[in-house]
């Protein structure tokens, strides 16, 4: 019996895994299917991600994955007799931006957002665009919302985030700036409520994480059940 395809490699970036394998030499091949899980159990119960009647297709990129998030992955070929022959698995870790890095927040390219997070044509120097969490109007009750990113500081020493903002956030509601080593336990290094009307340059110190190799940075907006306002 012909041995399966080899899953070569997973290459991953901030919301991507690049993979790869070998052509398949099975008699009476039919397709390989390639299968996406969140543990290191890869089987066909799992998410279907790729299948390719064409035994010379090698590759993938597996784009729309969570920032700082690991995935298993698995390639099995099926024969005409409906035989599946699974491949090794391969598991990658989102990885983190390289310090320093700039984003103007025009695009949430660099960012997982959730709730209602995205563009906005307002910017602070005129012209281009921002990031909100309500570009459509006010913003929700009873929400916990967030943009979140992952930098790698290696090679700091004294980093700093910057970032300029406005807010209108009704009492007692919130935007947080928070960061995490681990992607579990969040600091708060920020916080923001009221009426902000001009647009205010910020400056956080972060050389407490310092040589951090994967620290999650998150916008966070926190609402109760009252009023609402325009947002962060």
């Amino acid at each position: 019996m012909p041995a399966p395809v080899v899953l070569q490699s997973a290459t991953a970036g901030l919301k991507t895994i690049e993979l790869a394998w070998t052509p398949s030499a099975m008699p009476g091949f039919a397709t390989n299917l390639v299968y996406r899980s969140t543990d290191a159990t890869v089987d066909l119960g799992d998410t279907l991600i790729g299948a390719f009647t064409d035994p010379n297709v090698t590759n993938l990129t597996d784009a729309g994955r969570s920032i700082g998030a690991t995935y298993w992955y698995r390639v099995y070929t099926v024969n005409t007799n409906g035989t599946y022959t699974p491949s090794n698995d391969r598991s990658a870790t989102t990885v983190p931006i390289a310090y320093p890095f700039t984003d103007g927040m025009e695009t949430a390219a660099n960012w997982d957002a959730t709730g209602s997070w995205g563009v906005s044509s307002n910017s602070p120097h005129g012209g281009g665009a921002c990031l909100t969490d309500s570009p459509a109007g006010d913003y929700s009750n009873s929400s916990d919302t967030y943009i979140l990113t992952a930098v790698s500081l290696v090679g700091s020493t004294w980093p700093v985030l910057r970032f300029w903002d406005k807010c209108s956030i009704a009492t007692p509601d919130w935007g947080w700036v928070e960061v995490s080593s681990d992607g579990s336990g969040w600091t708060r290094v920020y916080g923001i409520n009221g009426v902000v009307g001009g647009w205010t340059e910020r400056r956080i110190d972060l050389s407490p994480w310092r040589q951090q190799p994967n620290l999650r940075i998150r916008f966070r907006m926190w609402t109760d059940g009252g009023g609402t306002a325009d947002g962060w």
